[in-house]
């Protein structure tokens, strides 16, 4: 689940930050994303959550 959404900006740059909550059999783990907003929030959204995702991927 994605437990919340951040939209950010440092420096005249937006960015969002999406914390997603994964539940599996044993435990909970908190993951979290990162994007830069280039042309489409939504899009930034969507390539956050897949960084987070991604991070647990890659373990």
């Amino acid at each position: 689940d994605v437990e919340d959404i951040v939209i950010n900006s440092i420096r005249d740059i937006s960015y969002v930050t999406v914390i997603v909550n994964m539940i599996n059999d044993i435990a909970e783990e908190i993951l979290i994303g990162t994007a830069i907003v280039r042309n489409d929030v939504n899009e930034a959204i969507a390539k956050a959550t897949l960084d987070a995702i991604n991070r647990r991927i890659e373990k």
